[in-house]
């Protein structure tokens, strides 16, 4: 269980690979640092009682390292050999705040295309290209 914790929450350990040491207070403090949440947000809350179940499960004194040797098997190809020797790691990337938003545009009821040409001018002039 230990290792399948290592696994799963690999983002945590490139954080800190001694998180799983931490007691509930200081893990739910480790949480909100790291998904940069609200403390009040519930997810913390769920993601600390989920890891202090598995952590019930878990013995992070034997773990086996990356390093040891797999079993070998003759009929696997090299590149499933090489998966399975690296753990496949998903990072999450902060990278600033991202904002998105939406325009409704009433156009008039013309038929003149320099109407339009200096509407959208305008837009991408002041607001798109920001």
């Amino acid at each position: 269980m230990a290792e399948a914790i290592k696994i799963g929450y690999s983002d945590l350990y490139n954080r800190n690979e001694y998180w799983h040491n931490l007691n509930k207070s200081e893990f739910k403090n480790f949480i909100v640092e790291v998904l940069e949440l609200d403390a009040k947000n519930p997810i913390v809350n769920f993601m600390s009682s989920t890891v202090d179940a598995l952590k019930t499960y878990a013995n992070f004194d034997s773990v086996t390292t990356e390093t040891e040797t797999e079993p070998e098997d003759s009929s696997a190809d090299d590149t499933i050999q090489e998966s399975r020797k690296q753990p496949k790691t998903h990072t999450i990337k902060h990278s600033g705040l991202n904002l998105s938003y939406t325009i409704n545009l009433n156009l008039p009821e013309t038929s003149d295309i320099k109407v339009f040409d200096a509407i959208f001018k305008s837009l991408r002039d002041n607001i798109l290209n920001k």
